[in-house]
């Protein structure tokens, strides 16, 4: 099994749970229609490969305008960068 968000998702949300995975990756995204596929769930997911814009919009169309759940996987930074990221990345 490789690794990634898929295998959760079967295992967690019932067969009518749909659901959208947004990256920016085009790697990430083929590694998540194999993952998909691999566990039976690429009927109810749909991958879309899109950037965020600094408006927060995608640069592409994502689906409907409301989620019930957004979940984010953002990039690892190591604490011994954080000093040096922009005032608005630092959580």
């Amino acid at each position: 099994m490789k690794y990634g968000f898929t295998p959760y998702y079967k295992s967690l949300y019932p067969a009518q749970v749909k659901c959208v995975a947004v990256d920016q990756s085009g790697q990430a995204c083929t590694l998540t229609q194999e993952n998909a596929l691999d566990v039976g769930v690429a009927d109810r997911l749909t991958i879309k490969h899109a950037r965020i814009r600094d408006d927060a919009t995608f640069d592409c169309d994502v689906g409907p305008a409301g989620y019930h759940l957004i979940i984010s996987n953002p990039p690892y930074v190591p604490s011994t960068k954080v000093t040096s990221l922009d005032p608005e990345i630092v959580l």
